[in-house]
């Protein structure tokens, strides 16, 4: 947590889990070269932490005529289209600590947060 701040719990935004219309894009980064891009994707499922709060988005991307399913932090989603990430709208949204910084970090970590959900605040 930055500057001992509580922690905000967070959710993905809608638009994030439209399986019908997919409108994302990940940041994906090729093992071979280590030079990585955005694509479009497709939203799989919500993946939750213990506390069943989301931690990443599993998503289907085409790399290069080859399909993969990868799970991706908020940093590394955006909307099509668009620059800011999922991680900075709620970076812009919230000064301050988030658990959003948690997703950087192993899976299984404990988190402390006891916050609301801020995702009406994104929604169009």
């Amino acid at each position: 947590q930055r500057g001992g701040a509580v922690a905000k719990r967070w959710e993905w935004p809608p638009w994030c889990l439209n399986f019908k219309s997919p409108c994302i894009e990940v940041w994906v980064l090729d093992e071979d070269t280590e030079k990585g891009r955005w694509v479009e994707a497709e939203p799989q499922s919500r993946v939750v932490d213990k506390n069943n709060r989301d931690a990443y988005l599993c998503a289907e991307y085409n790399w290069d005529g080859e399909y993969y399913v990868q799970d991706f932090g908020p940093q590394h989603v955006r909307r099509r289209g668009h620059k800011e990430t999922v991680l900075e709208m709620f970076e812009r949204a919230h000064s301050g600590g988030d658990d959003l910084e948690q997703t950087m970090l192993a899976p299984g970590r404990k988190r402390n947060d006891q916050g609301g959900g801020v995702a009406h605040l994104l929604e169009d």
